[in-house]
Order: C-alpha cells, then sequence, then structure tokens
C-alpha cells in the first residue's frame, strides 16, 4: 500500500517545473561565472613555494637610468614579464636578486641604460632559495640586439656600453636550455588535476541541476 506513495513522491521530485528550471538556471550561470583561477589557490603561480628560482645580478652604472630584464614564458617579450628597476651613478657595485615566475623561460634579453651611460655587470646569475647557484651567466652569452656599442670584458666581469642616443640599448642572454624550477612539472601536474577536477564538478553540478 505504501509503494505508490513512495513511487508518487519520487515522481514529484523528477517532474520538471519552472522552479528546478530557475535553479537549474541559477546552478548553471554560477558555475560559468566562477574563476577558472581557483584551482591555483592551491599552487598558485605567484606565490608557488619554496623551489622557485631567483636572477641576481651585481651591477653598477655610471648615469643614472633604469635596468629592465625581460623573460620569456611562452608569450614573448612584453612589459609584464619585465623585471625592471631604477639605477643611479656609481662606483660601487649592488646585488639585486629578484623572483622568476615558476614557469619555463625559454629567453632573457637585458635593456641597459642610455645615452652612451655604461653599465657594469660583475656576476649574474640564476639561484634557488638556499642561494645554490642553478646557472652562471658570462660575457660571451650576450649578444648586441641594439643601440649597443660594444660589449667590453673586465678583470672581474664586462661592461654593457649604449650608444650615444637615447634609443633604449638591448642585449640577448643565450641560454641554450630553458630555465625550470625544481618541482615544476610536478606542481604543473597539480595545477592540471585540480582544474581538471574543477571543471568536472562543474560539469556534475549542472548535469545535476538539469
Amino acid at each position: 500500500m505504501n509503494a505508490p506513495a513512495t513511487n508518487s513522491l519520487a515522481d514529484s521530485w523528477l517532474q520538471p517545473s519552472w522552479k528546478k528550471l530557475g535553479v537549474a538556471a541559477i546552478v548553471a550561470i554560477l558555475g560559468f561565472l566562477l574563476p577558472q583561477e581557483i584551482p591555483l589557490v592551491w599552487y598558485p603561480l605567484n606565490n608557488p613555494g619554496n623551489d622557485i628560482n631567483y636572477l641576481e645580478i651585481s651591477c653598477a652604472s655610471n648615469v643614472n637610468g633604469e635596468v629592465i630584464i625581460y623573460y620569456d614564458t611562452g608569450n614573448g617579450s612584453n612589459d609584464l614579464d619585465s623585471i625592471r628597476w631604477p639605477i643611479s651613478p656609481t662606483t660601487q657595485t649592488f646585488t639585486y636578486t629578484f623572483p622568476l615566475p615558476d614557469a619555463p623561460i625559454t629567453q632573457l634579453s637585458l635593456a641597459s641604460v642610455k645615452n652612451g651611460g655604461a653599465l657594469t655587470i660583475r656576476q649574474m646569475r640564476i639561484i634557488d632559495r638556499n642561494g645554490v647557484e642553478m646557472r652562471r651567466f658570462t660575457r660571451e652569452m650576450f649578444t648586441v640586439i641594439g643601440n649597443i656599442a660594444a660589449i667590453t670584458p673586465l678583470k672581474d666581469g664586462w661592461k654593457l656600453v649604449a650608444a650615444p642616443n637615447d634609443q633604449t640599448p638591448g642585449v640577448g642572454i643565450h641560454l641554450g636550455a630553458p630555465i625550470l624550477a625544481k618541482g615544476i612539472n610536478h606542481r604543473n601536474f597539480l595545477r592540471c588535476l585540480y582544474s581538471t577536477s574543477y571543471l568536472s564538478l562543474m560539469l556534475w553540478i549542472l548535469l545535476l541541476a538539469v
């Protein structure tokens, strides 16, 4: 005697209605509006952990200006993927350390000071969080892109001398192989796993709502 009532109750839940259609539409809209960056909460690109690499450069300039280092992670050279800092005339070399993105870096280039100025580089290398050297750059790895009058060897480094104009002088840095942070492949796998799981969950919610 109770079975028909149970079936009737189940049928009533499965019967379409405007209210259920509205709830499904709201769930679908919310699912599509949620940002895809949510899976990166666990492994964010801008704060990936203790295994990222750093670029360390010891340099000095004889003029006021700005130094820019561009790193290519697949989007080419652009202002977003760059490191820049102001520099003042000094005979003392200062060491600057900058974190690199947790992504494969395929190219590096450097924009030096302008108007005939000279940027002296004593040392440039890639290190990890513990200061262990991963890669060291030498003068032979630097090639002129434009507006560089000379790359002069020094006893303990080299000097980039800009052409006497107001155009930005630049050099390319030969890498040989992409720069990869420790564990980057493992982190990228987890990011893909979280992202796929997130999208699968959204699809399941949409199908359940429908």
